[in-house]
C-alpha cells in the first residue's frame, strides 16, 4: 500500500491538539500527525465553503476555547480524491471533524498541492485557521494556505 493510500484510509480524522513545540498535530487514535505550514506573509486568504452544514461542530469549537466570537485553531487539509460528486474536494478538519470544504475553483488548484505536500512530509498537513462569527450570526472559517505547500 502507498504513503498517499495509507495516509487517506483514515477517512475523518480527529484533531487533540497542539504539541509542545509547536509544528505538529496527534490525531485522536496517535497514529498520525500532521505537519504545521505556516507562512507570516500570507493572511486568511481562503473561505471554507458549506459552513452551514457544520454549524454545531464549529458552535463546540468555540464553546470549548471559552471563546465567544473568533478563535484561531489549526485545520487538516484533508484531499478527497474519492468524492463521488468532486474527485477535487478538499476537505476541512478541526478539533470535532470536518467543518466545510475549500470551493471547487479552490480546490482545482490546492488539491494537487496538498496530495504533493502529504506525500513529502510522509503525513497529513495543517494549516492556520480562524473560526468567527459573520454578520448573518452563523460561523464561518478561513484558511490562512502559505504560497508553498513544499518546502
Amino acid at each position: 500500500m502507498g504513503i498517499f493510500r495509507k495516509l487517506m484510509s483514515s477517512r475523518s480524522p480527529s484533531v487533540v491538539g497542539l504539541a509542545h513545540g509547536g509544528q505538529e498535530y496527534a490525531l485522536k487514535d496517535g497514529a498520525l500527525v500532521a505537519k504545521l505550514l505556516e507562512d507570516p506573509d500570507v493572511g486568511f486568504n481562503i473561505s471554507v465553503v458549506g459552513t452551514a452544514l457544520y454549524q454545531h461542530a464549529l458552535e463546540v469549537q468555540i464553546a470549548e476555547s471559552n471563546a465567544s466570537y473568533s478563535l484561531r485553531a489549526h485545520a487538516i487539509l484533508q484531499p478527497q480524491p474519492e468524492n463521488p460528486h468532486d474527485p477535487s474536494a478538499v476537505g476541512v478538519v478541526l478539533t470535532g471533524g470536518v467543518v466545510g470544504h475549500l470551493s471547487a475553483k479552490d480546490a482545482r488548484q490546492w488539491q494537487p498541492k496538498i496530495i504533493a505536500a502529504w506525500k513529502h512530509y510522509g503525513r497529513p498537513v495543517a494549516v492556520p485557521a480562524r473560526i468567527h462569527r459573520g454578520a448573518d450570526g452563523t460561523f464561518e472559517v478561513q484558511l490562512a494556505l502559505p504560497r508553498k505547500l513544499v518546502e
